[in-house]
C-alpha cells in the first residue's frame, strides 16, 4: 500500500459507554485524553496529540469556540485540566501548519466522575518528627496537617480563621505544613476542601500552643561570634547563608540581624542552607556548564541557550551569574521546561530538552545532545520557536550561525529583527521582577504576573524586599497580562520558601 493511501485508510474502533459512541481514526490528526480512557476522577489529564503534516502550532480549549485560548508550539503530549463539574467533558484542538493553514476542530471526551458526598478530615501533628497526632498541646507554631480525602477531592486551603480570603488553593497532598498565630493560647485551624465538581467542605480542629520561654520569632536573622549569618526558620532550625552573595540576594544590608551568643545558637538544630532568592542571580555550579534562573522554593529553571539568556536578560546577562560550590546543588530542584518528568511512561526524552526522542528522529537531531549542530541555539528552540534546522548551524545560509543571529537580535531564518517573543515561546522564570512600560510586575510561583508598583521607592516594592539591581529589562517584548496586585509583605515572595512535590510553597 502506498504511503498516501495509509492516510486514507481509517481503522475504526467503536466503543459504547453510557449510550455514547466513540470513533477513533488512526493516522489522521487527533487529540486523545488519557490514552482514550473513558472516565477519570481527576481534572488533571494527559492529552496525546497528532497533527497534520508540517504542523507547527496547536490551540487547545475546553470550550468549542476556543475563547480565552492561544496558539502554542505543537507537542505530541500535554498536561491539561478539565473544567470543574461532573459528567462528560470535551477537549477541543485545532492545528496550524508551517504554511499557516488552520485545521478543522478535533475533539475527544471523557467522563469526569466524583462521589456526590465528600469524605474529608485532617489531624494536627506536632512537627517534631514523630508523625504522631498531637495530644492537644504543641510548643512550636510550625505544625503538620495529615490529610484524608475521598476520590475526586483535589485542592485545599488553610486558615487560622474561618475567613479564607487571604488563603490560596493548594493541590492536595498527604501532608501540609502550617503555621499557627504567635503567642500562647488556644488556636483554631480551618481546612477547606474542594472537589472536581467545585463543591467545598470545611473542617475545623483546635490545638493549644505554648510559646517557649526562650522564644525568638521565626524569620529572624541570627549571628553569633562567627561570620556565618543564619535564618531562623519556621521549622525551628537555623539555616545558614552559605556566602555573602546569597545573603544579599535577600537583604541589601545587615540592619535586621539579631546578635546572640554561640551558646544560644547551639540550642537550635542546623537546617539546610538558604537558597539564592528567586529572580535575583542566575546560578551555575562549579565545573558544570549549565546556567539556571532561580524560581521560588529552591527551584532552578534551566536556560536553554545563550540566545534565551540574551533575549530575556539582555546582552550583559552573564554579569548576573553567581557560581556556587557543587555541594549546594543537592539543595535545589532542577526543572526542565516542557519536560514531563516521567509523568507519562510512553513519553521518552533522553536528554531532557523537551523534544521527544521520536521528534528528534524526524528532524535528525540527537536525543543525547540539547544542541545537535552546536550553533548556540538549542534543538528545542530551533524546532518549536524559530522553525530553523536543528542539524544545520546556519539555517538561512547567510554566513552566521543561528545562535549568533538570535543573540544579535535577528531571526535565524531570515533578515527580520527580533522585537517580540512569539506566543508560547520565551517567558520569564517564576519569581522574576520585570519592568514593562515603566511599571514593575512580579511573576509569582503559579506563573501569574502581578503588578508591584511604578517606583522602586513605593511601599509595596519595599515591603517585599525587592532590589532595583535585580529588575529584568528585556531587549525584546515578552507578552504577558496582569492578573492583579502583589500583596504588601507577601511571605511567599519576601522570605525563604520550600516546595512540596505538588508545587505548593510553605515557609522555610
Amino acid at each position: 500500500m502506498k504511503k498516501n493511501q495509509v492516510f486514507l485508510c481509517l481503522i475504526l474502533f467503536t466503543c459504547v459507554f453510557g449510550g455514547v459512541f466513540r470513533v477513533l481514526a488512526v493516522e489522521e490528526p487527533y487529540v486523545r485524553i488519557n490514552k482514550g480512557s473513558l472516565s477519570t476522577q481527576a481534572r488533571k489529564v494527559n492529552l496525546y496529540l497528532k497533527g497534520p503534516e508540517n504542523v507547527k502550532e496547536m490551540r487547545i480549549s475546553n470550550i468549542a469556540d476556543f475563547s480565552g485560548s492561544n496558539w502554542e508550539s505543537f507537542k505530541t503530549s500535554k498536561v491539561w485540566y478539565l473544567e470543574y463539574g461532573s459528567g462528560y467533558q470535551t477537549v477541543y484542538v485545532r492545528f496550524k501548519t508551517k504554511d499557516n493553514d488552520i485545521s478543522g476542530i478535533y475533539r475527544d471526551y471523557i467522563l469526569l466522575s466524583s462521589p456526590i458526598n465528600m469524605s474529608v478530615d485532617f489531624e494536627i501533628v506536632d512537627d517534631g518528627g514523630d508523625d504522631e497526632e498531637s495530644d492537644g498541646i504543641v510548643d512550636s507554631r510550625y505544625i503538620q496537617l495529615n490529610l484524608d480525602w475521598s476520590p475526586g477531592v483535589e485542592k485545599i486551603r488553610i486558615s487560622n480563621s474561618n475567613d479564607f480570603s487571604d488563603s490560596s488553593w493548594l493541590w492536595i497532598e498527604d501532608t501540609a505544613a502550617w503555621i499557627l498565630t504567635a503567642e500562647t493560647g488556644d488556636k483554631e485551624v480551618f481546612v477547606q476542601f474542594k472537589d472536581i465538581r467545585g463543591e467545598t467542605k470545611t473542617i475545623k480542629k483546635e490545638i493549644r500552643y505554648e510559646q517557649p520561654g526562650y522564644y525568638i520569632s521565626e524569620g529572624t536573622l541570627l549571628k553569633g561570634q562567627v561570620s556565618t549569618v543564619y535564618y531562623l526558620g519556621y521549622d525551628g532550625r537555623i539555616h545558614p547563608f552559605f556566602n555573602g552573595a546569597i545573603y544579599h540576594s535577600w537583604h541589601e544590608n545587615f540592619d535586621k540581624i539579631q546578635y546572640v551568643s554561640n551558646s544560644k545558637l547551639s540550642q537550635y538544630k542546623v537546617g539546610s542552607p538558604v537558597c539564592v532568592r528567586q529572580g535575583t542571580w542566575l546560578v551555575k555550579f562549579k565545573s558544570l556548564p549549565h546556567v539556571y534562573a532561580v524560581e521560588p522554593g529552591c527551584q532552578l529553571r534551566l536556560l536553554r541557550s545563550e540566545a534565551e539568556a540574551s533575549l530575556i536578560y539582555g546582552v550583559n546577562w552573564s554579569n548576573r551569574i553567581l557560581e556556587l560550590d557543587l555541594v549546594l546543588k543537592s539543595y535545589y530542584k532542577v526543572n526542565y521546561p516542557h519536560y514531563l518528568l516521567g509523568e507519562d511512561e510512553d513519553y521518552t526524552d533522553s536528554d531532557k530538552d523537551g523534544v521527544e526522542d521520536s521528534t528528534e528522529d524526524v528532524y535528525g537531531s540527537s536525543d543525547h545532545n540539547k544542541d545537535t549542530d552546536s550553533d548556540g541555539l538549542s534543538d528545542y528552540e530551533e524546532i518549536f520557536y524559530w522553525f530553523s534546522d536543528p542539524v544545520d548551524d546556519d539555517s538561512d545560509n547567510d554566513g552566521f550561525k543561528d545562535g549568533v543571529e538570535v543573540v544579535s537580535g535577528f531571526s535565524p531564518v531570515g533578515v527580520s529583527a527580533i522585537t517580540e517573543a512569539g506566543a508560547g515561546t520565551y517567558e520569564y522564570a517564576k519569581g522574576t521582577l520585570v519592568r514593562k512600560n515603566n511599571k514593575y510586575y512580579y511573576r509569582d510561583h503559579e506563573g501569574s504576573y502581578r503588578y508591584v508598583s511604578s517606583k522602586s521607592s513605593d511601599k509595596r516594592f519595599k515591603s517585599n524586599n525587592f532590589q532595583a539591581k535585580f529588575i529584568v529589562k528585556s531587549p525584546i517584548t515578552v507578552p504577558f497580562s496582569n492578573s492583579g496586585n502583589v500583596s504588601m509583605g507577601d511571605q511567599k515572595i519576601s522570605i525563604p520558601q520550600r516546595v512540596s512535590k505538588e508545587g505548593n510553597l510553605s515557609n522555610l
